[in-house]
């Protein structure tokens, strides 16, 4: 089920205040184009897979950020001064603690005033709401919404949506921030504990550009190189061609949450990178979008990289590795379909792509000879984009369909675990696929490539 939707965005103005002067630590271009699963992201550029090396990874859920239109915001309270759920108002019914209309008995979110019902994995009518930074030019902003339309149209608005476009300047995150806080206080979402307000709140996604006087804290005034939420956005934006994006949460709070730095490539720019290079990168942050939709369970677990994840999305290499090939599979079939139209600077083939990928996993192989797909995680020695790309990229020739991941398997998951899933899907246990995968990776390139669709 598709639809083609009007989809909103906000202008949110700068707001004018004095950040403080402070160096910040720029994030390289690496060659990969992408970003991760639920609660995280990762650094891009122009060749559609993405670099861990260079990710912020998932982070804790309650970390996660976002934003709103400054008018929707009538105070900027302290959360821990909120009303109580369980009290009654006078009439004796349940209380309405965020003034919904609905009960808090009845209100899947007794705190958000923007929702009622829990309507988790279902494509919904309701557009994705996008907010950028007023740096931003309607030339990116166009670019954008057009490529997001694209992409919800091939795989469906799962919702609700929040996604948050930053700009280089610090005035402008300033101002994003403030509006975003302004939000996660009216809906008493702590994106951390104790000590959440507004106040802090501002703090904990502009530092170390935070406006001056701004109470931090203690978490960030003990850790030296703590950088912002907002501002690991920002610094990219700021060193570009730099790219940073990422699905940040937030189950819990029943919303995707999306992040990124400057989509430039939507403009002509000094490097003549296509625009095609952020397509791939939105389709791939898109990709986790329908990923998380379909894995309903809110509960999470610490993994041994620190990173807070849901287990039922999959293994690391699988999350990366989905998103990897089939945002860069999708494009190129649009394209071919005559439903997207490229630039003329897009000339890179889906098997040229492919063959890049395989010269990197050749290469970081003899660092894992016995790796086990389901064990990759960001950091390791072999790459779990590059390893999970191609895993994904045999698996689905396997079973001669190229949309099963998606189509098949996601279905599945909450009725059967993830790996029962996989074993549904595609014909073989997750151990005996590793097991296969490690003899493909023997073949010639040749016979590698000869796998992938025309």
């Amino acid at each position: 089920m598709k639809r083609i939707l009007a989809i909103t965005y906000v202008l949110l103005l700068s707001a004018g205040c004095a950040a403080t002067d402070s160096d910040s630590s720029s994030v390289p271009s690496n060659g990969n184009g992408a970003s991760t699963g639920d609660g995280a992201s990762d650094t891009a550029d122009s060749t559609g897979s993405t670099n861990p090396g260079n990710s912020t990874e998932s982070t804790n859920p309650d970390d996660s950020t976002e934003s709103t239109n400054p008018d929707d915001s009538t105070e900027s309270t302290n959360p821990d001064d909120s009303t109580d759920s369980t009290e009654t108002d006078e009439s004796g019914d349940p209380s309405d603690s965020d003034g919904d209309g609905v009960p808090n008995d009845e209100d899947a979110w007794p705190l958000d005033p923007s929702m009622s019902e829990d309507v988790w994995g279902q494509l919904i009518d309701d557009e994705p709401e996008v907010f950028f930074a007023s740096d931003i030019s309607n030339g990116i902003r166009a670019g954008f919404m057009s490529d997001l339309r694209v992409v919800i149209e091939q795989w469906g608005n799962f919702g609700p949506t929040e996604i948050w476009v930053l700009g280089n300047g610090t005035d402008e995150s300033i101002a994003l921030a403030q509006t975003y806080c302004e939000r996660r206080v009216e809906r008493e979402q702590m994106t951390f504990s104790p000590g959440f307000n507004y106040e802090t709140c501002i703090g904990k996604m502009t530092y170390p550009n935070q406006p001056s006087g701004t109470v931090l804290p203690e978490f960030i005034t003990n850790e030296p190189n703590f950088v912002g939420d907002f501002e690991s956005y920002r610094i990219p934006s700021d060193n570009l061609p730099s790219v940073n994006a990422g699905l940040n949460g937030a189950r819990h709070w029943g919303f995707h949450l999306l992040m990124s730095s400057l989509p430039f490539q939507y403009e002509i720019n000094e490097w003549s990178i296509p625009k095609e290079d952020y397509t791939i990168v939105l389709f791939h942050e898109y990709f986790h979008v329908v990923n998380s939709a379909y894995v309903y369970d809110a509960q999470y677990v610490v993994d041994e990289t620190g990173n807070s994840v849901r287990p039922d999305m999959g293994p690391t290499a699988m999350i990366e590795g989905s998103a990897n090939y089939l945002s860069n599979y999708t494009l190129r079939k649009l394209i071919s379909d005559g439903a997207y139209s490229a630039s003329s600077g897009f000339q890179t083939t889906l098997r040229e792509h492919m063959r890049s990928v395989m010269e990197r996993v050749q290469e970081l192989l003899p660092n894992c000879p016995d790796f086990d797909l389901k064990d990759l995680n960001y950091g390791n020695n072999c790459d779990p984009y590059a390893f999970g790309e191609w895993g994904i990229a045999y698996l689905l020739n396997r079973i001669d369909n190229q949309d099963a991941y998606q189509e098949v398997l996601f279905p599945l998951i909450n009725s059967m675990g993830y790996y029962a899933a996989f074993e549904e899907t595609f014909g073989i246990t997750f151990a005996q696929f590793n097991s296969d995968f490690h003899a493909f990776l023997d073949q010639s390139i040749d016979e590698q490539l000869a796998i992938l669709p025309d």
